[in-house]
């Protein structure tokens, strides 16, 4: 009997371990020596619409991988001094990187678009519909706007009846509904942990 449970417990802990979660699309050029990340700029994030609730999930995603980075970064510039040195406006990547650049110094912005911003349904402990969040975000090199990386974050939070692997993987280990704010920074934290920014100088 306690063999079988010692293998019981080893297996699940092999599939957990192989259980999906957001994943950085990472080019190449990140992992590369002559590339490094010591100063960031966040640059506000796009949205598909003008919806408040899209505007809620920008300003909380930039905020958090502000949180995170700051952690794996020297220095990091906050999106609403960005968008004062960019005047407001949405500009393409590349133009944002050259100012950028000019503007703090940086050697690499942030850039992203929300695209969806769900709350869910209902108390922690009986929604009717989960939280569910989509955006993406890239990584360019400044001055010279050239993409080294770059991930995509769209999940609706799985009941633990539905997907054991991954809803354990969750705060609160998949026995609670999470609301979006604490689905998007759970989301965020997986994102990062692919990042391979290394450790600081």
């Amino acid at each position: 009997m306690r063999v079988s449970l010692t293998i019981l417990l080893l297996t699940l802990a092999l599939l957990t371990a192989c259980a999906p979660s957001p994943r950085g699309q990472s080019n190449s050029e990140l992992s590369r020596s002559n590339v490094t990340i010591e100063k960031l700029a966040i640059v506000p994030f796009l949205k598909v619409s003008n919806d408040a609730s899209l505007r809620e999930g920008a300003a909380i995603v930039e905020r958090h991988f502000a949180e995170l980075l700051s952690k794996q970064v020297l220095l990091i510039i906050p999106s609403r001094d960005v968008a004062l040195a960019l005047d407001g406006l949405s500009l393409k990547p590349q133009e944002a990187a050259k100012i950028c650049a000019t503007a703090f110094g940086v050697d690499s912005i942030l850039t992203g678009k929300i695209r969806r911003f769900t709350e869910r349904k209902g108390a922690p402990l009986g929604a009717t519909a989960p939280a569910s969040v989509a955006f993406d975000v890239a990584i360019y090199d400044a001055p010279n706007g050239r993409r080294i990386w770059s991930a995509i974050f769209d999940e609706k939070q799985k009941a633990m009846t539905n997907n054991f692997l991954v809803a354990r993987r969750y705060p609160g280990k998949g026995t609670r509904w999470l609301s979006r704010v604490e689905f998007t920074k759970w989301g965020i934290s997986e994102i990062i942990d692919e990042l391979p920014l290394g450790d600081l100088p």
